[in-house]
């Protein structure tokens, strides 16, 4: 079952591969995510995998992208405005150009959530990756004065608000991981049993498929010479086939009462 990250990412899948919950609060109280989108997929991250950071993450960067994206715009709309007053240096520019302070706390509050060492949510990459971002950034006093700031790192990890090309090692890796947590996760949303109840089922069937299919058999070789009563042993050997061949899939065949609703071990947690 090939599922694209993009596709879910955008909610363009119905459940079990949709519906989504929230991001931490630590990394934006303006972030609003509707809750029709990638539930399933978050739970499955937080339950059994047990590394939604790596969902988070990638979802914060697809935000913060495109508010980057929006003050770049704005500033060069700006800077063409202003075509007529040469800046000698980046101090000259005017503060609103300079640094974008709610870029930067978001920023700021992504970087104490998934690159401080030991955060609940950390994302789990080599420290060689990691150890860029692990900087301090430009502290809130060069913010209010420009002409202390190193613009050497302007668009570096050091920055109140980097480019998102500085990421971008970080979203192949992580893009990596999430991809082959969805393949775990696309198959196992197809199945709605678990190891127990699937090898109750290849029993189950095995016993039904011989049941059905030897006694009609034996008795028409035995007592009778008609070919076409033998017709009669095929409907137990295709229902005993069709239910061991679900049970290999992890799909439970057969109607079951109420109470025993679905068991594997992700759903106890969905």
């Amino acid at each position: 079952m090939d599922v694209k990250l993009d596709d879910v990412l955008e909610r363009k899948h119905l459940p079990p591969l949709g519906r989504f919950r929230s991001l931490p609060v630590l990394v934006t109280k303006e972030l609003t995510l509707c809750r029709s989108g990638l539930k399933d997929f978050e739970e499955w991250l937080l339950f059994v995998e047990q590394n939604a950071e790596n969902l988070y993450f990638i979802l914060w960067l697809k935000d913060y992208n495109a508010r980057y994206t929006q003050w770049m715009n704005n500033t060069r709309a700006i800077l063409r405005r202003d075509s007529s007053r040469p800046y000698q240096s980046a101090s000259q520019l005017p503060s609103s150009i300079q640094t974008n302070r709610a870029l930067a706390l978001f920023y700021s509050r992504a970087k104490q959530t998934f690159f401080t060492p030991n955060s609940p949510y950390e994302l789990d990459l080599p420290s060689d990756i990691l150890g860029p971002f692990h900087a301090p950034s430009l502290s809130s006093d060069s913010l209010n004065n420009p002409s202390s700031r190193d613009y050497s790192a302007s668009s570096g990890p050091l920055s109140p608000h980097p480019d998102p090309a500085v990421f971008s090692e970080v979203e192949e890796r992580v893009r990596s991981v999430l991809q082959e947590s969805l393949d775990r996760f696309a198959s196992s949303a197809i199945t709605n049993v678990g190891t127990a109840r699937a090898t109750c089922g290849l029993i189950g069937g095995t016993v039904i498929a011989l049941a059905g299919f030897l006694p009609p058999i034996a008795v028409n070789f035995t007592f009778s010479r008609v070919r076409w009563l033998r017709i009669l042993a095929f409907p137990g050997l295709w229902l005993g086939l069709t239910i061991v061949l679900a049970s290999l899939r992890g799909v439970c065949f057969p109607p079951r009462s109420p109470h025993l609703e679905t068991q594997s071990p992700y759903f106890r947690f969905a």
